[in-house]
């Protein structure tokens, strides 16, 4: 990337996508070493020189790269900031999608995961739930699309669901909740993981008062049943 950026600074002509991938994955590095000011550093100069790339391999890298900006910020607790660049690469991903760019689903994939996320740190698990579902939905479309080669698809779908039962329960929502579990569940079968999460989900539920459950949509009664389901 030095070299490049050397090339670059003398008025040479550098690859001008090899050299914003490069910052892409020197920001990655970055960010995995807490080097964040670095990050954001590497990650502004890849968006500016990726912004006026107006091909498909470009764009694809471009909304990669706005999406880690939206993370770091998220990291930073610069809720409005990450939440702006999250929706900016999502918009920018879902249009590659729909021009069948390949990589273009399981990006959107993940940026749908990392606005999730970063939506309910910011306080509002309602669009973190939103988000969560929108993942999940594109993940579901892939491997419909390609249940051979697309395998990574039902792991996205399986971890948007379990998210989704986070999200919804501090919501104090709590039938979707156990619609995302019982979703997951079904794709996944009996994980260990998926079963201790949905025991600690109902044994939660047990020890809330009737006015909760019903804001929620879930009875006493309910509560009876799904836990010998779960295995």
């Amino acid at each position: 990337v030095n070299m490049r950026l050397e090339e670059e600074a003398s008025g040479g002509q550098p690859p001008p996508l090899s050299l914003a991938v490069g910052l892409v994955n020197l920001t990655g590095a970055c960010h995995r070493l807490g080097r964040i000011d670095d990050a954001i550093k590497y990650n502004a100069m890849a968006i500016d020189r990726l912004r006026p790339l107006d091909v498909p391999p470009a764009r694809l890298f471009l909304a990669a790269a706005i999406e880690a900006r939206g993370n770091i910020l998220s990291q930073l607790n610069r809720h409005p900031e990450a939440l702006q660049a999250l929706a900016e690469s999502g918009a920018l991903a879902a249009q590659l999608a729909n021009m069948g760019v390949q990589g273009a689903p399981q990006l959107l994939t993940e940026i749908f995961v990392a606005s999730s996320r970063a939506a309910f740190k910011a306080g509002n698990p309602l669009e973190a739930m939103r988000m969560s579902q929108n993942a999940a939905d594109v993940a579901w479309d892939r491997y419909e699309k390609n249940p051979q080669g697309d395998r990574e698809a039902i792991a996205h779908f399986v971890a948007a669901q379990m998210n989704l039962v986070g999200f919804a329960e501090v919501a104090g929502k709590y039938s979707q909740a156990e619609d995302a579990l019982f979703k997951a569940l079904r794709i996944a079968g009996p994980d260990p993981r998926i079963v201790a999460r949905g025991k600690q989900f109902y044994e939660a539920l047990q020890k809330l008062d009737d006015d909760k459950l019903e804001a929620g949509t879930v009875s006493y009664t309910h509560l009876t049943l799904p836990t010998s389901d779960l295995v």
